[in-house]
Parts: C-alpha cells; structure tokens; sequence
C-alpha cells in the first residue's frame, strides 16, 4: 500500500487500506476478549451487544464486494426467502443508510487486457470542423501523461471509466450494482447530461481544450466516442512522442445540441423505476396502484391513470397506436431495432413519448401486483415458475403486447388460460421483441444486442402439483391458482428473454 500510495496512483484507496489496517497492529485486545464475560454486570452491555450483532451481521455482508456495497439489501432475490425471513433482511436495509456494513474488495486476482478504454469528448462550433476535449487526469489522447494524484482522489476523472463500459445506474445492472436511489436508473445518462453542460457554457471543469479556450460562446454541438488506447513501446515514444497508441471502437453519445427543455424529463418518475426496485415503491404512492390493482374491482384501463396526471386520451393512445406499432414489427431480430425507434420517434412527439413510457410502466405495475403474490415467498417452488424477478416483467410485457382486448382480462385475473395459450402460439418471437417496447421511448442511447432466451423451468410432476395446489388453495385463492397454471402454460410455451440497452 505504501509502495501504490508513492507511485502516485489511486492514492485514495491506498489511504483507506492503510487506516483500516492499523488495528490488527494490537495484538493485546484480541488475547484479553472472554466472551463470557460480554454481558455480565458492569460490562458495557449495550456497546457489547451491538458488536456481536454488527459481527454477526458482517459475515453476511462478507459475502459481497463493494460493487454490490449500496445495493445488496435491495435485491428481488430476498423477497423470494419465507416471510419469517423478512423482517432480518428488513433491519439490514433499515440501517444500510448509517453504512454500518459495507462488504470490502473488487478485482479478482488475474491479469486484465494491456489496454485501456477511454471517452473522447468532442465539440463543434458550426457541426463541421470538431474539436478534441481532454480530461486532466484520465487519459483518452494519444500523449496523456499520467499525473501524481496522491493522495487526492479525481473522482469525476476516476468515474470515467464505468461509464465507459456502460457500469452506470441507467444500465439494467443497476438493479443489482445500483446506488442507494431509484431515481438514477431512469434518469439521463451521465455522458448525455455532460454534453448538454458542454453546449450550455463555457466553462467546464472536467475536460478542456484549445479552442474552448479560443471561442467567447458554448459550442453548437457535442459527442463522446469511444476509443481504446495501447500503451506504445519506449522506442515509438522516443520517436514519436506518443505514449498511446489510440484506436476509434464507436459512438457513446451521438451529436448533441443545446436542448433547452433538457431537465423536464430527465429525471424519472416512479413507474419509471429499474423493475427490481420493489422496496423503493412499496415507499412510493404507487403502492397504492398496486394494493388495488390487487383487489381485482378495478378496471385496469382506468386504474392506470388513478392519480389524474396522465388522461384517458393518453390510454387510448396507447393501445391504438403504440402497441400495434411495436407488436407489428419483425421479431426474429433486433436488426430491425433501430427503424422501430425511428418510426415511433417520427410518430409522437417527445412529450408524447414520456407519456407513453409512463403508462408501460404503469400497465406492468398492475401486472406485477397480480404475480408477485404467486411468485414471492416461496423459494424454489412459485407458482408462476419465473427464474427472476425481472422475467416477470418480461411477461408482463408479453401480455401488454397481446392488445387492449387481451389485456385487462389478464389484469383482472379471470380464467383466461386458453387466451394465453393462444397468444403464446401466435408468434415464437415475441418474447425476443417484448423488452423493445420501451426502448423506442428511452432517451438513452440505443446500444442494441441480441437478446438471450432464457429458459423458463418447466412443469413439476402431476402429482407434486396437484398436492402443491391443494396445500397453496388457502393462501391465494382458486383465482390466484388459476393464473398461475396458465402463466406457467405461457411460460413452458414460451421462453421469456431480456435486452439490455
């Protein structure tokens, strides 16, 4: 740590290693603890008792690393554990503000590429001629040298790098490496929102160049590219004066203009959310959404707009026009991905646009109120057999995107198993294409991949079923057990996929 701490590199964690590591200089408190001793009279009880429990506790927290340090106690995967276990992953999450646990180590011990991933900001002043932007600490040119930081810490500078490799909150990831706040996920991306600072003001702070230096106004445009940098040998430097040799891999953000309406929508609202963000609605006003979507007395059509900030005109637009614009479209591939976002683009305005992502959201809200009591709390064996929690939305999806007359029959629970059969067998691809309903409406950059099947566990015996449901009759309801059977049909049928944009 000493020898990282001088060489000027990461001097931030190398501080915070050395002052963790002083404690195990003592060697004469460990050899005077008697844990008999922890509670009897005139010991610091309390003190004591928050040690056992804080080490008890940091045996869970071992498991992790610190990727995972804001985010563990929020993942879908507890809500699947028995009920009694709820209230002990509940105090965690209770005190993960206070950061009194936080799991410790991220690199594995193997060798990385000789090479480095870097962002290359650019601007222009009449959409021709561009102009490089560099940073002070990371380097993205071909004659960035490294600078001694030590012991200060260039967090934006540092930060670079994650969103390099698409490691920020916007990203599916974040339902599992996210931060300790909803709202990130479905917010503007940090690279976006850095080239509307550079086309807002001159004045800028993270990257700098000559001709920002030269020109009295904002320039008219900005992109960020990405480009991978090789170190060069000592022989090429002492010729060249170039300490990297830097290759173009592609675009990170398009060009980008001054928007002035940028932060009306870049901050998400709750239905709006990454889907594994349970805890944070159960917190929101749409746990009421959910608790009477549940009820089943509800038209769901009507539900969705229960709170009077979207309309009815904003439903039947919906169904009218973007559901059969999306469905329409071929599913056997995501080649096609890019003319559906232009077509939907082409079609409704932006404001119309957030206003159609907020009612999906919506939509698979009520959904997900009727499958998370056949999904949660029962291990290994939920009646709607979905590997993860983010396949349900998937399914969600999948139902959605049957029309407005399959719908709310699935909304309301009935007895719909044939329908769903019949929307399983009308297309083998659309669980590849469910997840592009909401990209087209997105303001991320479209960053396409094909989608991976993930296959669904099939049907336990007959006779282990029919005993399950008798024994789960009294829990949920015949209703309840009727539509478990038919999405476990659905999903038998049907392999539900996920894209990650």
């Amino acid at each position: 740590m000493l020898g990282i701490q001088l060489m000027g590199n990461f001097g931030y964690f190398s501080l915070l290693t050395i002052v963790a590591s002083i404690p195990l200089l003592d060697s004469v408190t460990p050899r005077s603890l008697q844990l008999s001793e922890l509670f009897v009279a005139g010991a610091p009880i309390a003190t004591n008792a928050f040690v056992v429990v804080h080490t008890l506790a940091s045996l869970g927290a071992f498991l992790f690393n610190s990727w995972l340090g804001q985010g563990w106690t929020l993942w879908s995967l507890w809500f699947r554990f028995p009920r009694w276990f709820q209230p002990i992953i509940g105090c965690f999450r209770l005190a993960q503000p206070l950061r009194w646990l936080h799991p410790y180590g991220v690199f594995p011990p193997n060798n990385q590429p000789g090479v480095k991933m870097a962002l290359l900001p650019e601007v222009s002043w009449d959409g021709e001629q561009w102009h490089e932007l560099h940073f002070k600490y990371a380097p993205n040119h071909e004659r960035s040298l490294p600078h001694f930081v030590a012991p200060y810490h260039p967090r934006g500078d540092q930060a670079i790098i994650y969103d390099t490799f698409g490691l920020n909150a916007n990203s599916l990831m974040g339902g599992v490496l996210g931060p300790w706040d909803p709202y990130y996920y479905a917010s503007s991306p940090p690279a976006l929102e850095f080239c509307q600072k550079l086309v807002a003001s001159t004045t800028n702070t993270l990257a700098q160049g000559e001709a920002v230096l030269q020109h009295a106004t904002p320039p008219k445009a900005a992109r960020v590219t990405t480009v991978m940098l090789e170190p060069t040998s000592l022989e090429d430097r002492k010729q060249t004066g170039r300490l990297w040799k830097r290759t173009y891999v592609g675009p990170h953000v398009p060009t980008h203009e001054y928007d002035p309406n940028f932060y009306d929508d870049a901050y998400g609202e709750p239905e709006l959310w990454h889907p594994e963000s349970i805890v944070w609605r159960s917190r929101s006003r749409f746990r009421e959404l959910m608790e009477r979507a549940r009820t089943r007395r509800e038209d769901p059509l009507q539900l969705a707009i229960w709170d009077g900030r979207l309309t009815s005109a904003d439903v039947e637009l919906f169904w009218r026009e973007f559901v059969p614009m999306i469905s329409a479209a071929d599913r056997s591939t995501f080649d096609t991905l890019p003319a559906i976002v232009a077509a939907v683009r082409a079609r409704f305005d932006r404001s119309q646009r957030r206003v159609l992502e907020r009612l999906l959201g919506r939509f698979s809200l009520i959904l997900l109120a009727r499958f998370e009591p056949l999904y949660f709390h029962r291990l290994r064996q939920p009646l709607l057999p979905a590997p993860t929690y983010l396949q349900l939305w998937m399914l969600a999806h999948h139902i959605i995107a049957q029309g407005k007359t399959f719908y709310p029959r699935s909304a309301r629970g009935r007895r719909h198993g044939p329908a769903l059969e019949r929307a399983a067998r009308a297309d083998d691809h659309t669980h590849r294409a469910l997840p592009a309903l909401g990209v087209p409406l997105r303001r991320d950059v479209l960053r396409g991949a094909e989608a991976a099947p993930a296959q669904l566990r099939g049907l336990p015996a007959r006779s282990r079923r029919e005993a399950r449901d008798r024994r789960e009759a009294s829990a949920v309801g015949p209703v309840e057990l009727e539509q478990g059977r038919a999405l476990r049909r659905l999903a038998r049928a049907h392999a539900v996929g996920f894209f990650s944009a």
